[in-house]
């Protein structure tokens, strides 16, 4: 929980300081996946999160450093009595359309997944705000699924008494090998090496 907090106070002092959230592309954590790790999407919000890292850090686009400092010293005496706590909360997504959109499809995540105007029409959204409030967020619809499979897939994989056809079943592949492809793709190693790698045979 050090880590994570440590993480999370950083990239909230970033945020505040250019007054927005900063967006981030990629955060890597130097040990296992906790068993709380869902959570972290709502935490970090960015489209790649990894485990057993060499190093844990964040990261974001260089261009975000160019911009303006918008605090001042009179915004900062303000900020240091409620920090750290306005941090972890001014620029937390506890409601964003990315938890929702989640929320939505977990219950669907072994079966044909709906289409992006199916969930909009469930979220009382037009395809287009969805999209575009999906993009303010750094995310795209096919990224927020391929996200919910990993999780799930990841989850599976720990459970030796599942073969890794049952797992891409399990997680809407009719294929093991275009699994084995995306699973690849979305944590750099194969589902029977991610397994090795955490002690299963």
């Amino acid at each position: 929980f050090i880590t994570e907090s440590m993480l999370m106070i950083w990239h909230g002092l970033a945020s505040w300081l250019i007054e927005r959230r900063l967006p981030l592309e990629r955060v890597h954590f130097g040990y296992p996946r906790p068993a709380h790790a869902d959570e972290y999407d709502a935490l970090f919000f960015a489209p790649v999160m990894q485990f057993d890292m060499p190093r844990t850090e964040i990261t974001f686009a260089a261009d975000y450093l160019d911009l303006p400092i918008r605090q001042n010293e009179k915004t900062l005496e303000e900020f240091l009595k409620a920090a750290p706590a306005q941090l972890l909360v001014k620029f937390k997504n506890t409601n964003s359309l990315t938890s929702r959109i989640r929320d939505v499809l977990k219950s669907q995540i072994g079966e044909e997944m709906p289409t992006l105007n199916d969930v909009a029409s469930m979220l009382y959204l037009s395809p287009q705000t969805l999209r575009r409030r999906l993009a303010a967020e750094g995310k795209s619809y096919q990224g927020v699924k391929d996200a919910l499979r990993r999780d799930a897939a990841i989850h599976l994989l720990l459970n030796p008494d599942l073969t890794l056809e049952d797992v891409a079943q399990q997680v809407g592949f009719s294929e093991t090998s275009t699994f084995h492809r995306a699973f690849k793709k979305w944590t750099g190693v194969t589902p029977g090496l991610y397994r090795q790698l955490h002690g299963y045979h």
